[in-house]
């Protein structure tokens, strides 16, 4: 299911936004939306950062046990588009909903009014994180084609 959507390249492991000083999950959203094939091109790139950093703004995307996903509408060319990342311990604060922080990113984005694919990969990737050994694999992944093995391997 997500591995239609994802590509080990737009895999980041580990993402180097949180070694900044301050961390921010700003900086973390925009290093992933740089990882969308979509965002190539610079306007588009911006375009689809304003578009999920204003839904971040209306609830954090932060489900908590460590894993946020970020997402929002942007005109792109494909139905749904996906990027991932792990951050290096202790994580970055994210306004989660156990107020712990995030390592495990994953950032949706969707055409506007596609809502079907994009509703299915949130939950999808909700069910998938309370898998707790799924959820330990992807922490310890060392690199992106492990990550990505390691989502293909879940899949039904």
């Amino acid at each position: 299911m997500l591995t239609e959507f994802i590509r080990p390249e737009s895999i980041k492991i580990p993402l180097e936004s949180p070694s900044l000083s301050p961390v921010t999950k700003e900086a973390v959203i925009a290093e992933l939306v740089a990882l969308l094939p979509e965002a190539a091109e610079t306007a588009r790139r911006d375009a689809i950062l304003k578009a999920v950093l204003l839904r971040e703004r209306q609830m954090s995307t932060g489900i908590g046990n460590g894993v946020a996903i970020p997402h929002g509408s942007a005109d792109i060319d494909a139905h749904l588009s996906l990027a991932a990342g792990v951050a290096p311990a202790p994580g970055v604060h994210y306004a989660a909903i156990d107020r712990q922080p995030a390592r495990i990113f994953f950032l949706l984005v969707a055409r506007p009014g596609e809502r079907t694919p994009y509703l299915q990969a949130l939950a999808y990737i909700a069910r998938l994180m309370k898998n707790e050994a799924i959820h330990q694999r992807l922490l310890d992944a060392p690199s992106a084609a492990v990550f990505y093995e390691v989502l293909r391997s879940a899949e039904p």
